[in-house]
C-alpha cells in the first residue's frame, strides 16, 4: 500500500478563518480562565509577534488591538468531517488521525488519476482552494507518512527500504512543522513522543497499526 498524509498544521484557524476571515492581527484563545493562551495566531499577528503558547495577557500587551476568539473544538470537527468526505474523491480508504491529519491510501487511485505527482499536484490545488494550509507526504506506511509529512513537505517515498533511510535521518525531537506554529513539536502533529524516527513502531514497517477510518454518515 501506498498511503498519503495531509497534515493540516493551522486547522483550528482555518476553520474560523473561512467562515471569518480576518485581515487584521487575529488571535485563537485557549485553556483555564486563569491561564489563558494563545492556540494559534494568524500572519498579521505573528507577524507583530504574536505566537502560540504565549499568554493572553503578555499577547495583549505587545499588540493592544488584537482580536481574539475562545477556540471550539467544534469548528474543527466540522472542518474534519468535511474534509473526510471531500478526500474520497480521491481514495475509498480514508481516516483521520490524531487532530490535525487526514490519510488516504493512494496505490489505487494512482490507476485512476496517474502519477503521484499528478494527484499530489490535485489534491494540493483543492487545499488552496478551501483555504487550508498543508503538508503533504507520501510513504509505504500510514504512520510513516505522517512523520515525513511533518519533517518536510512534499516528500514521497515508494518502499520500505526508503522510508527507513528517510526516517534514520528524522530526529523527532528537533522535527518541527514548518508552517505550524514554530514551537510546536511533531509530537502534537503525529502523537509521537520525542524519540528518533526510525525507533517508532510501525512507521517504517507495513506491519497494521490502528487507525480511525472515516465513512460517510
Amino acid at each position: 500500500m501506498l498511503w498519503a498524509c495531509l497534515l493540516l498544521p493551522r486547522l483550528a484557524l482555518d476553520a474560523i478563518q473561512r467562515r471569518l476571515p480576518h485581515e487584521k492581527p487575529f488571535a485563537l484563545i485557549t485553556g483555564p480562565a486563569q491561564r489563558r493562551v494563545l492556540l494559534d495566531a494568524n500572519a498579521a499577528a505573528r507577524a507583530a509577534g504574536l505566537y502560540p503558547g504565549q499568554p493572553l495577557l503578555a499577547a495583549q500587551a505587545l499588540l493592544p488591538d488584537v482580536a481574539t476568539l475562545d477556540h471550539d473544538p467544534r469548528e474543527d470537527a466540522a472542518l474534519r468531517t468535511l474534509l473526510a468526505a471531500w478526500a474520497y474523491r480521491y481514495s475509498s480508504l480514508v481516516c483521520l488521525q490524531d487532530g490535525d491529519a487526514i490519510l488516504l491510501e493512494v496505490e489505487h487511485s494512482l490507476g485512476l488519476f496517474g502519477p503521484w505527482p499528478k494527484l499530489e499536484r490535485m489534491l494540493r490545488e483543492d487545499l488552496r482552494e478551501l483555504g487550508l494550509e498543508h503538508r503533504i507526504a507520501m510513504a509505504p506506511t500510514p504512520l510513516g507518512a505522517c512523520v515525513l509529512a511533518a519533517v518536510q513537505d512534499g516528500l514521497a517515498l515508494s518502499d520500505d527500504m526508503q522510508l527507513q533511510r528517510a526516517l534514520a535521518r528524522a530526529p523527532i525531537a528537533s522535527a518541527r512543522n514548518a508552517s505550524a506554529p514554530e514551537r510546536t513539536p511533531l509530537s502534537r502533529s503525529t502523537g509521537i513522543r520525542p524519540s528518533t524516527a526510525a525507533t517508532i513502531p510501525g512507521s517504517a514497517s507495513s506491519d497494521p497499526i490502528e487507525l480511525s477510518t472515516w465513512r460517510p454518515p
